[in-house]
């Protein structure tokens, strides 16, 4: 997990920084090691101010943003609509205004850091808000993968990457903001029996924004086929826990007028396939 570390970007760019991979790493402390290392082999780093565990970082040629700190490039939100919507401010100007075609804070600052760095190499703040305000996204990241069309409407399915507790909440945080009127449902594959096992009461929590949550069974990886912990172990934690297969998968027919976010790092995307494949018929 320290690959990162033979790159030499010309920028690097921290949003935040977390305890992961704990199947490497034997501590937080490590972790944190190896990003002072990587940041250091590049020429200009970009950090998020409002992330306290990456703001300290030290560098030569250090530049900032942020929303809720005092930082080099700022986004001032625009509060009066249910979009991202929001001005980036610099030195007291505002260069631009953004509105985002994706939902979620953290996506803000992904366009934020964005816009510095590419400002920082002379490009139009006029330029940088076009593309950033016409990105349409990218796979397996809050990506809209197909409307289920059902006896009374339609389903929205997405598929999204997120394995870790934070990755989970702030998914479930902004398809909760696109569709506050549906219930939510989660459907989340595991990844690694370490990390499951590090984070179940972290993944039980964020889980726990959902209004209905389906598991896989935990996947695996080349390092570690088994471990300790089983995936009922997280389900028992969670408000509205179930176990789900590829066979089971007709169990989603119960929610009609739902959305659903399929996420995971693994082979998720063959849950997801298996229930668009069943007719509606097919209830649970």
């Amino acid at each position: 997990m320290n690959s990162f570390l033979s790159l030499s970007p010309s920028d690097a760019v921290i949003t935040n920084i977390e305890f992961d991979h704990p199947d490497f790493f034997d501590s937080y402390d490590e972790l944190l090691d190896s990003f002072k290392q990587y940041i250091l082999c590049a020429k200009r780093v970009f950090i998020n101010a409002d992330d306290r565990k990456s703001a300290p970082l030290r560098h030569p040629f250090k530049i900032t943003f942020g929303i809720r700190e005092r930082a080099d490039y700022m986004a001032k939100i625009d509060t009066g609509g249910a979009k991202n919507a929001f001005s980036v401010i610099k030195n007291g100007s505002t260069l631009a205004k953004i509105e985002l075609r994706e939902y979620g804070r953290h996506n803000v600052y992904n366009a934020l850091c964005a816009f510095a760095v590419a400002h920082t190499h002379k490009i139009d703040a006029s330029v940088i808000a076009e593309a950033l305000s016409s990105f349409e996204g990218t796979s397996r990241r809050q990506e809209l993968v197909k409307r289920v069309h059902t006896l009374t409407g339609e389903v929205p399915l997405y598929l999204d990457y997120a394995h870790h507790p934070t990755e989970i909440s702030v998914t479930l945080k902004a398809v909760r903001q696109k569709y506050p009127d549906r219930e939510l449902v989660a459907v989340f594959q595991p990844h690694t029996f370490t990390r499951t096992a590090a984070f179940i009461n972290e993944f039980a929590e964020s889980l726990n924004l959902a209004d209905h949550i389906y598991l896989t069974e935990i996947f695996g990886s080349a390092r570690e086929a088994s471990g300790t912990v089983d995936i009922q172990t997280l389900i028992d934690k969670c408000h509205s826990g179930h176990l789900i297969t590829k066979e089971t998968v007709n169990q989603l027919h119960n929610y009609p007028t739902a959305v659903i976010v399929f996420m995971g790092a693994g082979d998720i995307k063959k849950y997801e396939d298996a229930y668009t494949r069943l007719p509606w018929e097919a209830k649970a």
